[in-house]
């Protein structure tokens, strides 16, 4: 014992340091795979729990966009065998020929709209809910019910509800108010066709923001806004100051959930619209789905399915990189 306190402090961190590479050693820890292999039985549970998950990613979202990858190179028109490579042609003719810009244009004016549209909503709702207002939990449910109805009931709903010609409720509104409608209706009139779709889009899909944001706001302490009132800050400044700041990951959380919806938009736009009229709601999905079953040009609609994920999957690393509590 006098002895090994008399050591000096470097020799006795070698010696520990050495004792622990031996033992390393006995353990098999002396080449890579032998160290993969050990770390597979220190953490079998572990891994044994992650499998499930891990095999539907790699079954239903890796090899998928894989084989997609691989078939936009080709000729495959959707049956029979693949007749020929013709590697990045089918990339060149849908930027050159095949609407690829208008229908990235078309998307991001939709998503751009519906995303600061919704996730503003949901922000103003979530701050009546959480000062709660009188009724606040029926509001509550009520605001978040139309999530839960499917996309195409939804469109079905207020392309004959609402936006019908003649009995339409926004054409029996205008006709009682003495205003004038669009002779083939809103969803026919290339200048509405769109901001209809985009109006449908934003009743559907703020709820999702509006429950995330609420929950947020329930978790921000009370002390804070009790000391902004002291300091005689305002609605606004109190807003700006405390309850955004605190909400930051939460809103860029919403803000990608909402980006991703918009650009892979589908169901709404198809059923409202079919893309129409003249493709002036032609969405990058609808554009995919045209070339790959109407067209019977598969690995053309492959290639806009390429695209798409390239465009959508930068978005979700950005929010993880910005803010990785998000």
């Amino acid at each position: 014992m006098q002895q090994r306190s008399k050591e000096h402090p470097k020799q006795r961190l070698l010696t520990e340091v050495g004792v622990g590479v031996s033992s390393l050693s006995r353990e098999g820890g002396v080449g890579w795979p032998r160290r993969i292999l050990l770390g597979i039985r220190r953490n079998f549970f572990g891994l044994a729990a992650i499998a499930p998950a891990a095999g539907c990613m790699v079954g239903f979202l890796i090899l998928p966009a894989i084989v997609i990858a691989a078939i936009s190179l080709t000729n495959w028109i959707g049956i029979g065998p693949i007749e020929k490579i013709v590697g990045l042609r089918n990339y060149r003719f849908i930027v050159d020929q095949g609407g690829f810009p208008d229908s990235l244009r078309i998307t991001a004016t939709y998503t751009v709209v519906m995303t600061v549209t919704t996730t503003v909503l949901g922000f103003v709702l979530a701050s009546l809910i959480h000062r709660r207002l009188r009724g606040w939990r029926v509001y509550k449910v009520a605001w978040f019910v139309p999530v839960l109805i499917p996309g195409t009931v939804t469109a079905i709903l207020w392309s004959g509800g609402v936006f019908a010609p003649s009995i339409g409720a926004l054409d029996t509104i205008a006709a009682r108010s003495g205003l004038p409608v669009p002779e083939s209706g809103w969803l026919g009139e290339p200048g509405f066709a769109l901001g209809a779709v985009i109006v449908t889009a934003v009743w559907a899909y703020t709820g999702w923001p509006m429950l995330l944001m609420s929950a947020a706001l329930e978790k921000i302490p009370r002390d804070y806004f009790e000391a902004a009132a002291i300091d005689g800050a305002g609605w606004l400044a109190t807003t700006w100051r405390v309850t955004l700041p605190s909400m930051a990951p939460v809103i860029a959380t919403v803000l990608t959930l909402q980006l991703v919806f918009g650009l892979k938009v589908f169901d709404i736009v198809y059923v409202m619209t079919g893309g129409g009229p003249s493709n002036y709601t032609r969405v990058l999905s609808v554009l995919m789905w045209q070339w790959a079953f109407p067209s019977g040009r598969f690995a053309i609609g492959a290639a806009v399915a390429v695209l798409m994920i390239l465009i959508i999957t930068p978005l979700a690393l950005l929010q993880r990189r910005l803010h990785p509590q998000g």
